[in-house]
């Protein structure tokens, strides 16, 4: 089974080895990835770096789409892990 790494533009999925499959946050092919069983899921998404006004939509903005794709990949996956921008700063 492969490994998927999601947020590929993160700058944690760098330190995947090379051979892990590495795909963009911003868009994901589903109907490619469902159909494949993974070993473990990757998810490096970092924190929205806009200004908004709306408090409420700058909470929302990561946090939905990461459950999305947890939900998206938890029946067809061993592991998921999910990491944040705060993970590369201790």
């Amino acid at each position: 089974m492969d490994n998927l790494v999601i947020g590929y533009t993160s700058q944690l999925s760098y330190y995947f080895p090379n051979d892990y499959v590495k795909i963009s946050s911003r868009d994901i092919n589903y109907d490619l990835l469902l159909n494949k069983k993974w070993d473990r899921v990757f998810i490096c998404i970092g924190e929205s770096r806009k200004f908004i006004n709306d408090l409420d939509s700058y909470d929302n903005i990561n946090f939905h789409m990461t459950l999305d794709i947890i939900e998206s990949f938890k029946n067809i996956s061993n592991k998921i892990i999910v990491y944040s921008t705060c993970e590369l700063w201790n």
